[in-house]
């Protein structure tokens, strides 16, 4: 009986062999003959799908996550793909036509799905209705909807600085719980659902980032 089991059991496809695991924090491949791969997802710089001719005798459209230093691939149809694409198809400006080109493609092509935009957004920062200062923002982590930059300061933030040194000192940063941060777009203000953190020891660059944000909003 075992012997007809494994005659008529399915055959393993090369992609059923790759497994990818997904935490709040990155995203790891795993084949029991390949390396290992890993990227943090706050590292993902670009996002693509590589086709190749391969098939069917290896996988033949990867998901690939890019970073300046690490990266990893995902093979369509193994475990944990369509996980890591519902997550992804999620950021702001990603290019579904792509996807579709790709899908249909029987070609050696590449099709860029995402790129991190390096433009900065310059927001004003306020402490209740005052002006405190003003940072050229950088998306930072895009899962997250992050956003950072240095501060710079005015003349209304020395009201304030020697409590934010404090708390710095104290815990790390002035955070949300602390004062009523505000930053503002355009005269909109934006909803930072996850806080908005100030970082001053008293000597170095002044620092500013938040997060929960729609990105789409900026």
């Amino acid at each position: 009986m075992n012997f007809f089991k494994k005659l008529f059991a399915p055959r393993l496809q090369p992609e059923d062999y790759y497994k990818t695991i997904i935490t709040d924090k990155s995203i790891r491949v795993e084949h029991p003959k390949r390396e290992t791969e890993e990227i943090l997802w706050q590292d993902i710089k670009e996002i693509k799908l590589i086709n190749t001719d391969a098939g069917p005798a290896a996988p033949d459209i990867w998901l690939a996550l890019l970073g300046e230093n690490s990266g990893c691939l995902i093979p369509h149809g193994s475990k944990g793909f369509d996980d890591v694409y519902e997550i992804i198809s999620k950021y702001e400006n990603f290019d579904f036509e792509n996807v579709t080109k790709s899908m249909t493609s029987t070609s050696n092509e590449h099709f860029s799905l995402w790129k991190l935009t390096t433009e900065k957004i310059m927001g004003l920062i306020f402490i209740e209705d005052e002006k405190i200062g003003y940072s050229n923002f950088e998306i930072i982590d895009q899962s997250m909807g992050a956003i950072g930059g240095v501060f710079n300061a005015s003349e209304n933030y020395q009201k304030f600085k020697r409590k934010v040194v404090e708390l710095y000192n104290k815990k790390g940063s002035a955070n949300s719980c602390d004062f009523n941060f505000k930053i503002l777009f355009n005269d909109r203000e934006l909803r930072a659902e996850g806080g908005i953190c100030l970082t001053d020891n008293g000597e170095h660059e002044i620092y500013i980032d938040a997060a929960g944000i729609d990105l789409s909003a900026i």
